[in-house]
């Protein structure tokens, strides 16, 4: 039996509606420290270190605010979506919760965008997990990899993870001695990800370096907790966003009570002939 996940975290995992665009399949794989992988890449998903509670590869949710304040130049952790556990209220969610309640419609909570309408409050979720890669020319030397971060769009690349790792049918993609590695392929940039687990039956599937790489790896991963890597908003923070989506509530509000006027003194302007 596999035991290498936290199958209460799992179960929840599956159940709860992160992001309503977890089938968002065609983000390029992004990493920290290293290079991009735009079409290919092979790795090893590390398994949690002692201070991760049994989360592949450490796994993290995390959702950002970005474009905000009058230049659109500033961005906020979020922290419901970043760390739920806390309970705490995020402003810049809360903002668009009030707007809505006040009769605001989502269209007009968005603004253009390059590839279509964006919202303007929504957090942009990311997952991120640990990985052992190669991104040398030497594409099984397992010697020359290191540990890196997969990154992707979207809440789908950790809800897959989950879904195989709980499936019967997979070996156990978290066992070191194991070593089974995993591949995501597409065609092109614009193309959907095919991902696979590569059976271990294959010997250059397998994620198998000396001895001594491998202690090295187990080393580096204890050290590396992934969740680390983002800090709960400080009081000041919360402070200065707090302001900016109080000014950003008042703009929206006198601009929309603006454009009302505008019309009601249009409509009172128009002399109908009888």
């Amino acid at each position: 039996m596999k035991e290498s996940i936290n199958l209460e975290w799992a179960a929840k995992f599956q159940t709860q509606n992160t992001t309503t665009s977890t089938q968002n399949n065609t983000q390029n794989v992004e990493w920290i420290g290293s290079k991009d992988f735009k079409t290919m890449i092979k790795f090893k998903l590390l398994p949690a270190n002692s201070k991760e509670n049994r989360k592949p590869g450490g796994a993290v949710i995390t959702g950002t605010h970005w474009n905000l304040g009058p230049q659109q130049d500033q961005r906020f952790l979020c922290p419901e979506h970043t760390f739920p556990e806390k309970g705490a209220i995020c402003p810049v969610c809360q903002l668009k919760r009030d707007l809505l309640h006040q009769g605001f419609t989502e269209e007009e909570l968005t603004r253009p965008g390059k590839f279509g309408p964006m919202p303007l409050f929504d957090a942009t979720i990311t997952s991120s997990v640990k990985v052992v890669v190669i991104d040398t020319d030497l594409k099984h030397d397992w010697d020359q990899s290191h540990i890196s971060v997969l990154q992707m769009k979207g809440d789908y690349l950790i809800k897959w993870i989950v879904q195989q790792y709980m499936s019967p049918e997979t070996e156990d993609f978290l066992d070191w001695n194991l070593g089974a590695t995993i591949k995501f392929s597409r065609e092109n940039e614009k193309s959907k990800w095919n991902r696979v687990i590569l059976p271990t039956s294959v010997e250059f599937n397998r994620w198998n370096p000396s001895s001594e790489i491998k202690e090295k790896i187990k080393a580096e991963n204890e050290e590396f907790t992934l969740s680390e890597l983002w800090k709960f908003p400080t009081d000041d923070q919360f402070l200065k966003i707090k302001q900016v989506c109080d000014d950003t509530r008042n703009a929206l509000i006198n601009t929309k009570e603006m454009q009302a006027k505008t019309v009601d003194t249009l409509t009172q302007s128009v002399t109908v002939p009888f």
